[in-house]
């Protein structure tokens, strides 16, 4: 029976400990920063990209995986009797799945299947996980491919900000709300939707959009409308910063449930 190996991009922040246990192997995302080029997860890692963030007076960019990163990881697969399954940022968000399909043109009799997750960051990484349990169960590539592809129709993210300054910066709010909202100390809570980051979870208020809910009781129960009467669901709380706000109250949220 073939064996799968799963291919994933560099925004699944997937520890390494489970990239290792799995076999799973990661596309950087390319940062640039003025005049220097990063690898994600290689020249650059996380906790050195919000560190330089927080006083940096040139916003990043990004850029998508190149096309290099991905036929170098198909062909060393490939030579090893490997199916593949790639599993990537959602191509709202990213050109990451155009540079898959264009590496997998160079293999087009090989069994390299590619989906969207239409989502990113440990959503993906839990749909990626998933996936790479069933391989290592001796489950075939099409059998992988179904499972992840439910998994994906069943995961979501929800996020908040500690600073409205980047998403000023980045052009998603303007100045008077960037000022309002630090002057009231709102936080806001942001919902990934249909592949899109960014979504409001509630009706925004005025011109603020995504919509300010300050209490925590509101928080937590727009999280719970989001989990509803499934039988059992992952919850998983992440930041940026393991001395943030948000990275409290996502804690606080997971022990709710």
């Amino acid at each position: 029976m073939t064996k799968v190996a799963l291919v994933t991009d560099s925004t699944a922040s997937i520890p390494q400990e489970y990239l290792e246990r799995y076999g799973i192997r990661v596309a950087p995302q390319i940062l640039v920063w003025g005049n220097e080029t990063y690898r994600d997860g290689v020249d650059i890692q996380s906790s050195e990209f919000f560190e330089r963030l927080s006083t940096t007076k040139v916003m990043p960019t990004t850029s998508q995986a190149s096309p290099q990163s991905f036929h170098e990881i198909y062909q060393e697969l490939l030579e090893q009797d490997y199916a593949i399954l790639t599993i990537l940022i959602s191509e709202e968000l990213s050109g990451t799945l155009a540079s898959a399909r264009q590496a997998r043109d160079y293999f087009p009799e090989a069994p390299i299947e590619i989906i969207d997750s239409r989502t990113t960051a440990m959503a993906m990484g839990y749909i990626v996980l998933m996936a790479a349990r069933a391989a290592e169960e001796g489950a075939t590539l099409q059998q992988c491919k179904a499972l992840a592809e439910t998994a994906r129709d069943n995961t979501g993210v929800i996020f908040a900000v500690d600073t409205l300054e980047f998403l000023h910066r980045g052009g998603s709010i303007g100045g008077g709300a960037r000022l309002l909202g630090t002057a009231l100390n709102l936080t806001r809570l942001l919902e990934g939707a249909g592949g899109a980051a960014g979504a409001p979870v509630a009706p925004a208020a005025g011109a603020l959009r995504p919509p300010v809910l300050a209490p925590d009781a509101c928080r937590m129960r727009t999280i719970r409308s989001r989990v509803g009467s499934l039988r059992r669901a992952n919850l998983r709380a992440t930041s940026s910063s393991m001395e943030s706000g948000t990275t409290c109250m996502a804690r606080r949220y997971v022990q709710g449930f």
